[in-house]
């Protein structure tokens, strides 16, 4: 924080820089509310920070020893002003409500809670009924699953079987037409 020659305080920020005073736009739309109030925080922030780094600088040169010459009206400027951001942001709940609450928004999102309990009881019906048949299944014993590992394998043989079956039937089939065809020597092409 910097004095100019007028006798008004320059706050600056982290960098150094002139921090820019807050203005207040004459009407201020919707969206531009939500800007207003993120600005608000952050020149909040800014402030605080901009005391912290003065108190530092104090603490640093050996200021705070001797407390006739810090300048308490300043500090309590900053420290107004970054209060006064707060309370303007706590005053701006409501009108963030009414903007996210309209009622189209409740309308709409009242009909996605109510798509949503529906499927949630049809999920749970469903999952109830897998319950039940699982609970049965580990109800059978392992004989039960000795016997399912049987009919898997049995299972298995009939593939392969019908597999070698269609086989045979090409196979047999091929020899129905040529039976010569298979006779002959295939090494009687090379030469």
């Amino acid at each position: 924080m910097n004095c100019s020659s007028r006798g008004k305080a320059v706050f600056e920020g982290p960098s150094g820089r002139p921090l820019a005073p807050a203005t207040k736009p004459a009407s201020t739309p919707p969206l531009s509310v939500e800007t207003e109030a993120l600005q608000a925080a952050i020149r909040a922030t800014t402030a605080y920070m901009a005391v912290a780094d003065s108190m530092q600088r104090a603490v640093l040169e050996g200021i705070l020893n001797r407390q006739a010459t810090i300048d308490h009206v300043e500090f309590h400027v900053v420290a107004s002003r970054a209060k006064a951001a707060l309370l303007k942001l706590q005053s701006l709940e409501y009108h963030f409500m009414f903007a996210t609450y309209r009622r189209e928004n409740v309308e709409a999102l009242d009909k996605i809670n109510a798509e949503l309990k529906c499927r949630t009881a049809v999920l749970q019906k469903e999952l109830a009924e897998v319950q039940k048949q699982l609970s049965m299944y580990r109800s059978l014993g392992p004989s039960f699953h000795q016997q399912l590992a049987e009919f898997r394998h049995v299972q298995q043989q009939l593939l392969d079987t019908q597999y070698m079956l269609e086989n045979f039937k090409k196979l047999n089939s091929e020899l129905q037409e040529d039976p010569f065809k298979l006779q002959q020597d295939p090494y009687d092409d090379m030469y």
